[in-house]
């Protein structure tokens, strides 16, 4: 494959991720942030409130972690021509 046909490859994988919506497994992970960042607004204990920041946190990283790995899966498949 010539140089070319793979840069063009590439700006066609990099505009198809601004119009791809999110996968069930990172609404999921973002649901599950949106819950905690509520339970932690209702909660009166400080250190529950931290408690439910932190996972809210966890959750929003697995979420772009998801995203990466399909942006990178999408962006292979381009690559190989599939």
């Amino acid at each position: 494959m010539r140089c070319d046909a793979l840069d063009s490859r590439f700006i066609e994988a990099r505009e198809s991720w601004m119009l791809w919506r999110s996968s069930p497994a990172v609404q999921h992970c973002q649901g599950r942030a949106a819950e905690c960042n509520r339970l932690a607004e209702l909660a009166n204990n400080p250190e529950t409130r931290k408690g439910y920041e932190t996972l809210a946190e966890s959750w929003r990283a697995l979420a772009e972690n998801h995203e990466f790995i399909e942006k990178m899966d999408r962006f292979l498949g381009y690559a190989r021509g599939s």
